[in-house]
């Protein structure tokens, strides 16, 4: 798999629980992630020196 790049999408609240997050994965980032619309990710998120830092996999 290449270097993938670095982008800026929009995220916002999915419910009202402060535990869910609906954000837009590019389709280029989807393609080489091997994602397709049904499947479920697991989000982690750290802040690292000062920078958030987001690891995500299929649940």
């Amino acid at each position: 798999m290449g270097k993938l790049k670095g982008m800026v999408t929009a995220a916002s609240l999915a419910r009202t629980s402060s535990d869910s997050l609906k954000t837009t994965i590019p389709t280029m980032i989807a393609a080489q992630l091997d994602i397709s619309p049904k499947d479920r990710l697991e989000w982690r998120i750290d802040k690292v020196e000062g920078v958030w830092v987001a690891t995500i996999r299929k649940a």
